[in-house]
C-alpha cells in the first residue's frame, strides 16, 4: 500500500517545477484514508490557474459506508469552490477493477470540469492511461493537467444554451411530410447558425422524454412560436404512449396528432447521422434554446454515445 504513495511523491517531483509551491500538509483536507496527499495550483498558463487536490484510493483502503460518504463529501465541497479534484486509484489487475476501482466509477465519478480520475496499475507498473490505449508515467499526465494540455470538454449543470433538433420525417399514419422533434443536443462551441459542418454534438441525442417538465415548458413555448412560419413542424407535449402504457413528453404529428415515440425517432434518425450534409440539407435542422441543465441529465448524456460524425465525447482530453 505505501507503494502507491511513494511513486506519487517521485511523480510529482518529475511532473511539477523544482520550486513550486504546496499547500502545507497541515491545511490539507480530509483525514485518514481519505486526506488529500497533494494540492497545488495549475500554471495558469492557458487558463485561470485552478488548485488542484490529489486524493489517492490504495487497493487496501477500508471502504465502508461512513468512509465512502465522507469521500463523497469531500469532492462535492472540493468541486463546490470550483477546485480541481484528482483521485489516484491504485489497482493490482489492468484487466479488471478492484472494490476500490468499483466504488470510484459507480459511486465516485463524475463527469464533470473539476473532477478526474487516473487508475494506476501494479501490472503495468503503475502507469497510467488517459484514453484507455496508451500507458504512461503519471508524472506525465499530471504535468499536462497541471499546464493545461489535459482539458475537460463537456457540460456543467445549470442554464445554459442548448440545439434543439428537427428532422425531416414522415408520419406513419397519415404519410404527410413533417417536421419531427426529435429532443436536444449539447454543442461543443457555440455559432450564431447551425446549418453548418462546424460543430459537434457531445456524446449523443437527448431525447424528449427524459427532459423535466420546467425545460419541457420552455421547449413547448418556443415549437409554439416556431409553428407560426412552418406548420409542418411537430406539435410537443404529453402524449399517452400505447405501447408503455403511460404519458411522456413527445412529439405528433401536427395533422393527425399521432405520437412519434422514441423508438420511431430514432430509428428514423439513424439514416441522417452517417453524413454532416443532413445539415446542409434540412434533413437535420437545429434551433438554439436556453434551458436549466442538472447532474441527471449531465448523467444520462453521459450513459451513450452515437458514434457518428455528429459527435465527439464528453471528458478530458489531451491537446496535441
Amino acid at each position: 500500500m505505501k507503494e502507491i504513495y511513494q511513486y506519487l511523491d517521485n511523480e510529482i517531483k518529475k511532473a511539477l517545477p523544482e520550486n513550486w509551491r504546496f499547500i502545507p500538509n497541515d491545511k490539507l483536507l480530509g483525514k485518514d484514508d481519505y486526506k488529500i496527499s497533494y494540492a497545488f495550483n495549475s500554471s495558469g498558463t492557458k487558463n485561470k490557474s485552478k488548485l488542484i487536490n490529489i486524493l489517492v484510493l490504495n487497493s487496501g483502503v477500508e471502504l465502508n459506508e461512513y468512509t465512502e460518504s465522507r469521500i463523497i463529501k469531500l469532492r462535492d465541497y472540493i468541486i463546490s469552490k470550483d477546485c480541481l479534484f484528482v483521485v489516484i486509484v491504485e489497482q493490482e489487475n489492468s484487466k479488471y477493477l478492484n472494490d476500490t476501482g468499483i466504488f470510484e466509477s459507480e459511486n465516485l465519478k463524475l463527469n464533470h470540469k473539476n473532477y478526474i480520475s487516473f487508475y494506476c496499475y501494479q501490472d503495468q507498473k503503475l502507469k497510467t492511461t488517459v484514453d484507455g490505449i496508451k500507458y504512461e508515467d503519471l508524472n506525465q499526465v499530471i504535468r499536462d493537467l497541471w499546464s493545461g494540455k489535459l482539458n475537460y470538454d463537456g457540460i456543467s449543470k445549470g442554464s445554459q444554451f442548448v440545439n434543439l433538433e428537427l428532422m425531416n420525417d414522415e408520419c406513419w399514419k397519415c404519410k404527410r411530410k413533417i417536421r419531427t422533434v426529435t429532443g436536444i443536443v449539447f454543442p461543443n462551441i457555440q455559432l450564431e447558425t447551425w446549418s453548418n459542418k462546424n460543430w459537434l454534438y457531445f456524446n449523443q441525442l437527448y431525447p424528449l422524454s427524459k427532459i423535466n417538465s420546467k425545460n419541457a415548458e420552455k421547449i413547448k413555448s418556443y415549437i409554439k412560436a416556431l409553428r407560426q412560419n412552418d406548420d409542418s413542424i411537430g406539435i410537443v407535449d404529453y402524449k399517452y404512449s400505447n405501447s408503455v402504457k403511460s404519458k411522456y413528453f413527445a412529439s405528433s404529428c401536427p395533422i393527425c396528432n399521432s405520437l412519434r415515440g422514441d423508438f420511431h425517432v430514432q430509428d428514423e434518425r439513424m439514416k441522417f447521422l452517417h453524413d454532416l450534409d443532413n445539415r446542409l440539407n434540412g434533413n437535420l435542422s437545429y434551433y438554439s434554446i436556453e434551458l436549466n441543465i442538472n447532474e441527471i441529465m449531465i448523467e444520462n448524456l453521459d450513459n451513450g454515445f452515437e458514434g457518428c460524425p455528429h459527435t465527439c465525447i464528453m471528458g478530458w482530453n489531451k491537446q496535441n
